[in-house]
């Protein structure tokens, strides 16, 4: 397959410091980028992006970075906090959410030699731009990075002043982290319509709908999609730089190691075995862990009302069956729960179909 060639990014002439021209995150969201505004930017093609990487890791390295400082660095680019991760009895009360998700990699910071004048030019290249586009497909570098960063400093979490716990932090930074902001963002919108009409506190609840679905692709995206899986289905070889990692990746042969993404993604968290089989009853672990994932996406939405009323009364609310009516009342942690689970379903469902595909 061929690779899909475009124009390298405009470098910036400003005289601005490296280290002073990173994108922040909202604190407390889990996934940034399904939050941000989307580049309008063409994305590069892969050799014009990899010539600016390999020219700022040659950098890199020069300043004694290995491997994974090196993943760190550049995940900074994209993502970055500005202040300490603290915590309080095990819990993350604040730090920026980056130093919260990767709290190992808060202390690393950029390459000195990326300051300096004669990287300027690379280093706007790579940082102007999320998205690059590889054997015709685009991908979420950002999302990428963040994910292969976390699996670099593996932890669990504990949130929302220990309210909300996830048992891991490279879910939190890649897949799981989307699907909690679907959930919120359905949940903040009251699961309100194309044309925004909104719907009652016991519908949200209890009636699936199928706006869920456009509230999955508005935030979770096929450049995304390919970055979270990136970030589980690639095995990086620590004797290889993290440019021939990635050109070895991203090859443009047919069999490339990229092409079987979505199969490698699904094994990889336990979706799918050796023998092609897949494990439905995963549901049930993923449910849970978009359901703390989403209180936390809310909690940074100014909802933190909604996770202390989520632990008051755990549990679904009483229903009721009169004349084939519900007079029953859904409680927040049902609402939470159940959205978290139809939404599992349309990820599990959409990745039985990517990986048909391939």
């Amino acid at each position: 397959m061929k690779v899909q060639e475009s124009k390298t990014a405009p470098v910036a002439q400003e005289k601005e410091a490296a280290a002073g021209a990173t994108r922040q995150a909202p604190a407390f969201s889990l996934q940034a980028s399904a939050l941000q505004k989307k580049d309008t930017k063409p994305t590069p093609g892969f050799p014009d992006f990899m010539s600016n990487l390999e020219a700022l890791e040659k950098a890199a390295r020069a300043d004694g970075y290995n491997l994974s400082k090196t993943i760190t660095a550049f995940r900074k680019l994209y993502y970055n906090s500005t202040t300490d991760a603290k915590e309080y009895a095990g819990s993350a009360i604040g730090g920026g959410t980056w130093n919260i998700l990767i709290p190992g990699a808060a202390k690393i910071g950029l390459p000195p030699s990326w300051s300096k004048p004669e990287n300027k030019g690379y280093l706007d290249a790579i940082k102007g731009y999320k998205e690059v586009t590889i054997n015709g497909k685009k991908l979420d570098f950002g999302h990428m990075l963040t994910g292969l960063d976390a699996g670099e400093h593996p932890t669990s979490l504990n949130l929302a002043l220990g309210l909300v716990k996830m048992r891991s932090n490279k879910e939190a930074a890649t897949y799981i982290g989307d699907l909690g902001s679907v959930v919120g963002e359905y949940i903040i919108n009251d699961g309100a319509n194309a044309k925004g009409k909104k719907q009652s506190f016991y519908d949200v609840a209890r009636k699936k709908s199928s706006d869920l679905m456009r509230y999955y692709t508005n935030n979770l995206g096929a450049a995304d999609e390919h970055g979270n899986a990136d970030a589980y289905a690639m095995v990086l070889d620590r004797s290889k730089t993290f440019a021939q990692n990635l050109q070895s990746y991203y090859s443009t042969d047919k069999a490339a190691k990229s092409e079987k993404r979505f199969t490698k993604f699904a094994q990889a968290i336990g979706f799918l075995n050796g023998q092609g089989k897949y494990n439905d009853a995963i549901k049930t672990t993923l449910q849970g862990e978009v359901f703390n994932s989403a209180q936390a996406y809310v909690a940074g939405k100014g909802r933190k009302g909604d996770v202390a009323l989520i632990n008051k009364d755990p549990g679904p609310g009483f229903q009721t069956d009169i004349f084939g009516y519900d007079l029953g009342s859904p409680t927040f942690w049902e609402m939470y729960y159940n959205v978290s689970g139809w939404t599992v379903d349309i990820f599990l469902e959409r990745l039985k179909s990517q990986v048909a595909a391939e």
